[in-house]
């Protein structure tokens, strides 16, 4: 009786909200229709909280019915909101008030009007883009960011003056009074768990950062020899990072500059643990939630912005390189007649060897704030060679035996 009583109770409980959710795909499949945006966002929502109680009865023909139902609609909502959103994708880039916008209903009659549907406000659409998923929120971040961006390639062309290596404080200050746009305009518009304005920071650097290299690996570009181009542009791609790190850390907290996104790990067979650390069945209901909740943190976890801009000088420091060298074999020619010593303490020093191990550790001080990687590791190869001829020098100057 009381296996008989519970499976009772779980058929009950199954057909109930199978009812719910069939009531709820009638009702998103009309609201879609009457471009009911906001009911919409509100049905998606209920629909996909349903469907996780159904996913392991995908075989059952009524199952899949919904199933499909839901996914033409979805796919019809995304077509709507896209084509809605090219039209909004500008705004940034104007006076317009995104409170006060809003697109006009097509006119039935028409046949030649367009499919883009109607809003009270952009929030309204940024509601009806997240109840569409992940995937559909970042082909619109996307989509947004690059319209935003548009203008960059054409105000910094290759080959033009402007686009120099010793130019580049014009590119961040240029970007600076964009994200200043996009923060006065769209700051109670975008949903916070966006990021639009740390999304669009990375595509810059990425634009950036193509041409930026596109421009060191000119060898026939004067910047790309010129040692101090180079070190001044690599100086202002650090402060530029660092600047907007601290940016996006008070925005968003320090994930921004800890966390990266694994694309490799698999949750399929893991088990859950609840908020009191208890063992949850990755396959009931309740894991099922867990585990979409730990991929979205996953997913909405931020990339480091540190070195995305500033590790692209590194394959191209060869004439800093070769500067250091050459500050050192000066130090060493003047090892050859320089006699004097120091005899403050217990042995005498040559005044030289103080000078020389000075200079290098000057140097690395002035690397390693540059950068730590291949530069250095070159560097560290001169000081060796440095050293070693400094000890031919004074093996030299020692009387024969």
């Amino acid at each position: 009786m009381d296996y008989a009583k519970r499976h009772l109770q779980r058929t009950i409980t199954a057909l109930k909200r199978l009812h719910m959710l069939v009531t709820a795909v009638d009702q998103l499949s009309q609201t879609s229709s009457r471009s009911s945006h906001a009911s919409s966002a509100n049905l998606l929502d209920a629909v996909s909280q349903l469907a996780v109680h159904f996913e392991g009865y995908q075989d059952v023909p009524k199952i899949a019915e919904l199933r499909r139902t839901v996914e033409e609609v979805r796919g019809e909502l995304e077509k709507q909101i896209f084509e809605a959103f090219n039209d909004i994708g500008e705004l940034a880039a104007t006076t317009a008030d995104p409170e006060a916008f809003e697109l006009s209903s097509p006119d039935p009659s028409d046949s030649s009007a367009s499919s883009s549907v109607g809003f009270k406000s952009l929030k309204e659409a940024c509601l009806v883009v997240d109840a569409l998923g992940d995937a559909a929120r970042s082909r619109q971040i996307d989509a947004f960011c690059s319209r935003q961006l548009k203008p960059y390639a054409g105000l910094f062309p290759p080959e033009n003056e402007v686009s120099g290596l010793d130019q580049l404080d014009r590119r961040f200050a240029w970007f600076r009074r964009l994200l200043k746009n996009v923060d006065s305009r769209f700051s109670s518009v975008f949903p916070p768990h966006w990021h639009l304005q740390y999304k669009i920071c990375l595509m810059f650097l990425g634009q950036t950062r193509d041409q930026l290299l596109a421009l060191l690996e000119d060898g026939e570009s004067e910047d790309s020899s010129n040692v101090i181009v180079i070190v001044k542009a690599l100086q202002k791609s650090l402060n530029f990072e660092k600047e907007m790190s601290a940016r996006f850390e008070r925005d968003y907290g320090s994930s921004v500059a800890n966390t990266t996104v694994d694309g490799s790990i698999t949750y399929d067979n893991e088990m859950e643990f609840d908020d009191d650390g208890v063992p949850v069945d990755p396959k009931s209901a309740q894991g099922i939630k867990l585990r979409y909740a730990r991929e979205r943190a996953r997913k909405d976890a931020l990339l480091p912005i540190n070195g995305m801009l500033s590790s692209c000088f590194d394959n191209f420091m060869t004439p800093y390189v070769l500067l250091e060298r050459q500050n050192m074999a000066e130090q060493l020619a003047s090892t050859v007649v320089d006699e004097k010593t120091d005899n403050r303490g217990d042995l005498p020093v040559f005044t030289s060897s103080v000078n020389l191990f000075v200079y290098m550790k000057n140097s690395i001080n002035r690397c390693s704030l540059l950068t730590t990687g291949t530069t250095f590791f070159t560097l560290y190869k001169e000081y060796k060679s440095a050293l070693s001829s400094y000890c031919k020098c004074l093996t030299n100057k020692m009387p024969p035996p």
